[in-house]
């Protein structure tokens, strides 16, 4: 399979689950068939596109999302795995200065025109500075290739007092339904258990704060990095900010 323009199968693949990572269940992806999988949804992510059953999803799972992270005007906001820019554009709406990533150029194209800080990286090869104020990964979780090191970069790019906010399928029986759809079609995403990303969260110095579900597979969770957290330093290798429009 040939991966779109952006996309790459640099990073290890997830392997057997050890005993830390008792809490995931699925895997292991390939980046390229991912990243094909989502380049063919580009189109159906377009923001005059969603109707029905899957605007509703959206609209929930983004009510959800801003209900934990608590947007300001000023509020410097990563958008992880934006897709199209669903929820940057309400970010953006609400006077946040937000920054878009996402592995798809085609995603991009939709994202140029909500926000000019746009930065074409799949999430496991994401470095950033930890000075955002709130980092937003909504449903993206479950279909990097290295959930825990992935999970890892995303904690250390909050500042410190931000806020990470994820949306993950949980490991449960609504969430298995979900999987075995994908299952179906040729892939298998990740499902997380809540007691795996509290405490992968608190390894790295956040702390929970607050979670919902959206939807009945879906967990969205809040995490806070307290002042005395541990906010470690990730080198500025690859991250570019794309200011083509």
């Amino acid at each position: 399979m040939t991966a779109p323009d952006g996309a790459t199968a640099s990073a290890e693949p997830y392997t057997s689950p050890t005993a830390r990572d008792a809490g995931i269940f699925g895997g292991p992806l390939d980046a390229v068939r991912v990243a094909a999988y989502w380049h063919a949804m580009s189109s159906s992510y377009a923001p005059d596109a969603s109707r029905g059953l899957v605007r509703f999803s959206h609209h929930r799972q983004h009510a959800a999302a801003l209900r934990l992270c608590d947007p300001w005007a000023g509020q410097r906001v990563l958008d992880a795995g934006a897709g199209s820019g669903l929820l940057t554009r309400l970010l953006v709406d609400l006077g946040c200065d937000v920054t878009a990533v996402d592995a798809s150029p085609a995603m991009l194209a939709h994202l140029r025109k909500v926000t000019s800080k746009v930065v074409l990286s799949r999430l496991e090869d994401l470095a950033l500075p930890g000075d955002f104020d709130a980092v937003l990964a909504i449903g993206v979780l479950n279909f990097v290739t290295t959930p825990r090191d992935t999970l890892r970069r995303l904690c250390r790019a909050v500042a410190p007092g931000g806020v990470l906010v994820l949306q993950v399928t949980e490991w449960s029986a609504f969430g298995l339904a979900y999987w075995l759809g994908y299952r179906a079609r040729g892939f298998s995403p990740f499902l997380f258990s809540r007691r795996w990303l509290v405490d992968r969260a608190e390894e790295e110095g956040l702390v929970p704060a607050g979670s919902e579900h959206s939807l009945p597979h879906d967990l969205t969770i809040g995490f806070r990095r307290t002042p005395r957290g541990t906010v470690s330093t990730i080198q500025h290798s690859t991250f570019q900010l794309d200011r083509s429009m």
